[in-house]
């Protein structure tokens, strides 16, 4: 039987699909999983300034955190987890990159996320995730790049009470029906000044008036009495009670979409903050940016896994993690191939109670063009390794400290040479290994943007 033109064609075209969709599903069944229909959500709850010894699931002696708390209990607690910069924009950037600082290019305020690298949302978004960002503080504005990857990013101009972005957030998540999606959620409450709504102020008896009367290097260091100290600190604690209560609303809000237990949640601090402690040596307070002392450097960082077997108070995990290791554990958990920059580690085999490897953990402090004092001049590192921290600054030279006997770092211990010397040659190998990835980004220009930040207290 003689076969047509017309049905030769038909037969060609015919087998030709059929390999075509061989081969696509053959390809699909390689690797690990770049498109996704369905898989567990993921969200990020970021409170910015959050001191890890302020939440009271880490010791401290106030009920600030009772939903912070309740989310420790269900999941991991890491008690040494720590930032790679005590500045909102260049912490965040870390988050969504899994990059230092250096390597981005962005080391303060102001600057941009390069338009090149690879972030978490965009990942995600790719993967078939909804994706969703609602920040507080100008800060955070998309205009810095750190919105890449978000599909919906509400910004704002100056700032936004917790109450307020919250809305914004579960009003979106309401949107989403059944895909799986990623929120990030930023809370700017606890960043100075410190003026939370009633009835946190009268809880924790903070003054009516916003405290402390002044930050940074104070004009004059004897007129903050102790009184002053002690209700400046009950002002803060407030704060982080109020920014406490939208973590529950919106842990609520999970529950009541039928969705708890099918969300990653990672609950985080972009740093610290300094309170009282440098206002002898430094004239100093209610500040971070200037130096890289443990109370700047570290951060309260919770995760809850989806469909965990629950265990009494939670797993308290004493590994030491940075906030580079956010992005590759929420990408190993979802089985996404990992970017091949990243500087972090995945926290997987921990949460599955791995033991775990010993490492160091670095910090740099960003850039200060105008110097509020002259001995901030220069670049300043940090080092945390097996309980010690040292701290490099090209213009004061070295620190030393014992953070197991001495967490409050008060005794410098330049004597130990033998611990500098060590502490110092892994330094210098890290600033070698880590160069910069991107040109520098340029300080931001635009106006409106450089009075906002000047209004925050960040551009001078």
């Amino acid at each position: 039987m003689r076969m047509t033109w017309r049905g030769v064609l038909k037969w060609w075209f015919c087998g030709a699909l059929a390999v075509v969709l061989c081969l696509a599903v053959f390809l699909t069944g390689c690797g690990r999983k770049q498109q996704r229909a369905e898989g567990p959500n993921v969200v990020i709850i970021s409170i910015d300034t959050l001191r890890a010894d302020h939440v009271s699931c880490y010791g401290y002696e106030r009920e600030t955190t009772p939903n912070i708390d309740r989310l420790a209990s269900q999941g991991h607690r890491f008690q040494n987890a720590y930032t790679t910069m005590p500045t909102t924009l260049p912490a965040h950037a870390s988050l969504f990159t899994s990059l230092y600082p250096r390597q981005l290019s962005v080391r303060r305020n102001g600057e941009r996320v390069p338009a090149d690298v690879r972030t978490l949302a965009e990942i995600l978004r790719s993967s078939g995730y909804a994706t969703g960002g609602f920040v507080s503080a100008i800060v955070m504005h998309a205009r810095h790049g750190i919105s890449k990857g978000f599909r919906t990013y509400e910004d704002v101009e100056g700032v936004r009470l917790a109450e307020e972005t919250l809305a914004r957030a579960t009003a979106w998540l309401q949107k989403q029906g059944g895909r799986p999606f990623f929120l990030f959620l930023h809370l700017y409450d606890p960043h100075w000044p410190y003026h939370a709504p009633e009835p946190y102020r009268t809880k924790f008896g903070a003054p009516d008036s916003a405290a402390p009367p002044a930050k940074q290097f104070v004009p004059d260091p004897s007129q903050f009495t102790e009184q002053i100290v002690q209700e400046s600190i009950a002002a803060y604690d407030a704060e982080i009670a109020y920014a406490d209560e939208a973590v529950g609303a919106l842990l609520r809000e999970l529950a009541q979409m039928g969705v708890e237990d099918r969300t990653i949640v990672v609950l985080l601090s972009d740093h610290g903050e300094s309170l009282g402690e440098l206002l002898t040596r430094y004239g100093y307070a209610f500040a971070h940016g200037e130096f890289l002392y443990a109370h700047q450097l570290q951060i309260p960082l919770i995760i809850r896994m989806p469909e965990e077997p629950s265990q009494e108070n939670g797993v308290v995990r004493t590994a030491p993690v940075s906030i580079v290791d956010i992005m590759p554990t929420i990408l190993d958990i979802l089985e996404i191939d990992p970017v091949d920059t990243m500087a972090g580690r995945s926290l997987l085999p921990v949460l599955k109670g791995e033991q775990a490897t010993n490492r160091s953990l670095f910090s740099e402090r960003r850039t200060i063009d105008k110097l509020p004092k002259p001995f901030l001049a220069g670049a300043d590192y940090s080092i945390i390794r097996d309980g010690w921290h040292l701290i490099f600054s090209t213009n004061r030279g070295i620190e030393l400290y014992n953070m197991v006997e001495d967490p409050a770092e008060v005794s410098d211990l330049v004597q130990e040479r033998e611990k500098i010397d060590a502490l110092t040659g892994e330094l210098r190998r890290w600033l070698d290994q880590l160069k910069p990835l991107f040109g520098p980004s340029g300080f931001e220009t635009d106006e409106e943007a450089i009075e906002g930040l000047k209004d925050l207290g960040y551009a001078k």
